[in-house]
């Protein structure tokens, strides 16, 4: 089967001036999603119970695609430090203790999401990806 490669012409072309055309036309006679299809959102807990060494899965915000197994190293007010298990410091980041990037172990598996393995370096050999890419980023 061959594909008209012309059909994809007609899209956006990365041209920020031809983007309200291209929504114009992309949207033209679109029907709304009603309000009644989303749920609201939860309510924040009213206080930090994230405490140093706890385990979580947490999405590598390099790699947003991927969620990995992390640890709290840090808390620090209304934030966390999370720390991916296995990896250099290059990958750690400080989110809110709220954050949608972070869920509790286990949540992978009930999602049937896939949680990669833990990184594994060594200070002798240096980091060696376990991640489905074969490299780390």
């Amino acid at each position: 089967m061959m594909f008209d490669l012309t059909m994809f012409n007609e899209g956006f072309r990365m041209n920020a001036s031809s983007w309200p055309m291209f929504l114009l036309r992309t949207l033209s006679g679109a029907e709304m999603a009603p309000a009644s299809a989303f749920k609201k959102e939860p309510s924040s807990p009213a206080k930090n119970y994230f405490q140093p060494g706890m385990k979580l899965e947490a999405v590598d915000r390099k790699n947003p695609y991927l969620i990995c197994p992390a640890t709290v190293g840090e808390v620090r007010g209304q934030e966390i430090f999370v720390m991916f298990d296995g990896w250099r410091g290059a990958f750690d980041y400080w989110c809110p203790f709220d954050s949608r990037d972070i869920f509790p172990v286990g949540w992978c598996a009930l999602t049937k999401h896939s949680l990669q393995p833990p990184g594994n370096f060594s200070l002798k050999l240096g980091p060696t990806a376990l991640r489905s890419s074969g490299s780390q980023t």
